[in-house]
């Protein structure tokens, strides 16, 4: 599910700001053999020319999953809570996104390479549409 945040303002200083293109939110709970396979496939040799936020919502889960990724993968942003629920860690990551698009996935999806680029281009053509 795709959310576009065309009316977003960011109110951080200049220094800090960088133009995020998509925040990919992604729940984790008892997946750390999975979730891998799903971060792997938002490379940036895979998604060339987008900038990308991954967050990663650990919703408590036991299976080392966090640590795995917070080890790894240190470009994620690792956000942990006590177990709530996928759709409480994905308001969670929602609340915490900076970009000027986002992508709800799953610990088993996995995308194309190139999958941005047609739907950052849809929606800067369609700036009214909710999703591309």
């Amino acid at each position: 599910m795709w959310l576009h945040a065309s009316e977003q303002i960011d109110l951080r200083p200049t220094e800090q700001r960088k133009v995020i293109d998509v925040s990919v939110i992604l729940p984790l709970y008892n997946r750390a053999r999975l979730v891998r396979y799903a971060l792997d496939s938002m490379a940036d040799e895979r998604q060339p020319g987008v900038r990308i936020e991954v967050i990663v919502v650990d919703d408590g889960s036991a299976d080392g999953g966090g640590d795995m990724i917070a080890r790894d993968y240190p470009s994620v942003r690792l956000i942990r809570q006590p177990r709530k629920g996928a759709p409480a860690a994905r308001n969670r990551g929602l609340a915490e996104a900076h970009g000027t698009a986002c992508l709800f996935l799953d610990s088993d999806d996995l995308l194309d390479s190139g999958f941005f680029l047609e739907r950052l281009a849809a929606l800067a053509v369609h700036s009214d549409a909710d999703g591309a």
